[in-house]
Formats: C-alpha cells, sequence, structure tokens
C-alpha cells in the first residue's frame, strides 16, 4: 500500500470514530469476558498502557488493581466519554495520542501494554509494524503484549474481504489483500453513518508479524466470550506475547 493512501486511510478512520463515537460508546460499556483473566495476573504498582482504549472500557476490570493506568486514543470523542466515567487521578489518566507514532510518550515504561481492538484498524503492513515496534519501545524488560484483533474469516464480514479481493484484482481498490471495509449503522435509522478500515488477520500472519518485531509468542488462538474457537466462529484473535 502506497504511503499516501495509508495516510488518507488513517484519516479517515479518525473521521469515522469521530462521526460515530457516541453510538459507539454506547455499545461499548462492558469488556470481554477473557479479559478478566489478563486482569488477574496485574499486581500492585504495575503499569498498564492501554493503546487505543476509546472510551476507557478496559479500566473496568482494571479499577480494582493498584496499578497505575494510561489510556491513550487519537479520538478525543471517545476520549471525553472515558474522562466522563472515570475522571483522572494520580495513578490514572487519559492521553489523546497515537499507535504509530510516540508524540505522547514521556519516557515511561510499562509493564504491560494491552492493544485491544486496534491493530486491525492500522493500514499497511509497514504501519503495522511501526506500532508493535511502538508498544516494544515503550515495554519495560520482559514486559507483555496482550492484543486482540477481530476474526474477519467467518460468514459475517468474509463476503467483505472477498469484495476487496475482486475490487483489487480488476484495479479498482488501493487497499491491499486481506482488507475491507466494514459500515457502522445507526442504531436509530438503520443507515451507514461510517465504513471502516480494518484488515483481517490471520493466526500465521498475526505470529510472524508480532516474531519480526522482537517479541515472542506466548498464546496466540481465536476466542468466542471466555473461551478458545475455530476461525469459522471465533470473534477475536487474542494474542499474548512477552518483550
Amino acid at each position: 500500500m502506497k504511503d499516501e493512501v495509508a495516510k488518507k486511510i488513517l484519516d479517515k478512520i479518525k473521521a469515522d470514530y469521530a462521526v460515530i463515537a457516541p453510538q459507539f460508546s454506547a455499545k461499548r460499556q462492558k469488556f470481554w469476558n477473557e479479559m478478566r483473566d489478563f486482569a488477574e495476573s496485574l499486581g500492585p504498582g504495575d503499569r498498564v498502557l492501554d493503546l487505543g482504549c476509546g472510551n476507557g472500557r478496559l479500566y473496568e476490570v482494571l479499577k480494582e488493581k493498584s496499578i497505575d493506568y494510561t489510556g491513550v486514543d487519537n479520538s478525543p470523542e471517545l476520549l471525553d466519554f472515558a474522562k466522563k466515567r472515570w475522571g483522572k487521578n494520580e495513578s490514572r489518566r487519559f492521553l489523546l495520542g497515537d499507535a504509530t507514532n510516540l508524540d505522547w510518550w514521556k519516557g515511561e515504561k510499562y509493564s504491560v501494554v494491552f492493544l485491544i481492538a486496534t491493530l486491525h484498524h492500522i493500514p499497511s503492513e509497514n504501519l503495522r509494524k511501526k506500532v508493535l515496534e511502538n508498544v516494544s519501545q515503550v515495554l519495560s524488560p520482559n514486559g507483555f503484549l496482550i492484543m486482540t484483533n477481530w476474526a474477519l474469516f467467518r460468514k459475517k464480514y468474509l463476503i467483505l474481504v472477498v469484495k476487496n479481493i475482486i475490487l483489487k484484482l480488476s484495479g479498482r481498490s488501493d487497499l491491499d489483500f486481506g482488507d475491507a471495509v466494514v459500515p457502522w449503522k445507526s442504531s436509530e435509522t438503520g443507515k451507514v453513518m461510517a465504513e471502516r478500515y480494518v484488515h483481517a488477520f490471520t493466526l500465521r500472519e498475526l505470529k510472524r508479524l508480532v516474531k519480526e518485531s522482537g517479541f515472542e509468542i506466548l498464546e496466540n488462538f481465536y476466542s468466542i466470550d471466555d473461551r478458545k474457537a475455530h476461525f469459522w466462529n471465533g470473534k477475536n484473535i487474542v494474542t499474548i506475547a512477552k518483550k
């Protein structure tokens, strides 16, 4: 993918989430059950980075922990929801920033970085590698990456991936193979409010990207709710890696 195309896609994703932020946040109040298991492994004093935090819903499963939490997102609209819900104190903060660069970073090292439903919105393999390299840079030695991405090779979304393949082969798409555009429909009118770029990962592709970015893969699997699944019914791909 050309750099200028990737830049336009990043700008569009940000604009799309500005439009759908109220409805998106309203539908993203509870967190996936599997995240509760990861939260249980955190101990007092752990520094946690929630990169691509959205409306801060991950904090729901972290609030009882004696941790230092930083949420970062490039959507001012979603961050407003996070700040209104959770507020700010010495051990909890929400920052405007982007996963593709570290302009927001002040040099702190984190023991755990959560990258939840974020990397699949990053266009081009080069930028996805850059995001993972950024995660490695902010992690402490032996720190952990806990990442989820949408599993899109199932009936509900596979048609969107195939549609882009057809457009790509006919020269009518600037997206890469494996990319798709997922519409967000208004819960009130049913009309499409935004068409969000996503990349459909496979387990093999994620494993390669994470390893090439200097991580050791601990787990990499399809999940549905709080159990492992297969590629045809998994809702998410969960990846756990160690620096």
